[in-house]
């Protein structure tokens, strides 16, 4: 049976091999893609958005599970979970903001 730690680190990781593929393809074909899939590029834009910031706040939630519970086997389960919950929640937040209703909230003119 796997234990939360390696069911954990396997999401994550899963997650961030998804994005990097994303962030990959986008960086290599933006142009035709948003020529020919708008929708598409948009939202592997906020994808690659979504994955660097989690990387960076991944690295500082395992840091602060690790010096609470000293254990690096929690520490890793957490960020797993983390990843994916809060990669979810920013992608719908971002997605959110690129509906047109929104969109004129931040307009400057």
């Amino acid at each position: 049976m796997l234990d939360t730690a390696t069911i954990g680190a396997c999401c994550g990781g899963a997650l961030v091999a998804c994005e990097v593929v994303s962030c990959a393809l986008v960086a290599c074909c933006r142009e035709t893609m948003q020529r020919k899939f708008p929708r598409i590029a948009r939202h592997c834009g906020v994808c690659a958005k979504a994955t660097s910031y989690r990387m960076f706040a991944g690295a500082d939630t395992f840091l602060i599970s690790f010096l609470v519970t000293g254990h690096v086997a929690t520490a890793t389960a957490v960020v797993g979970f983390e990843l994916i919950s809060k990669f979810c929640l920013y992608y719908g937040h971002e997605w959110l903001w690129t509906l047109p209703i929104l969109q004129r909230l931040t307009r400057s003119n």
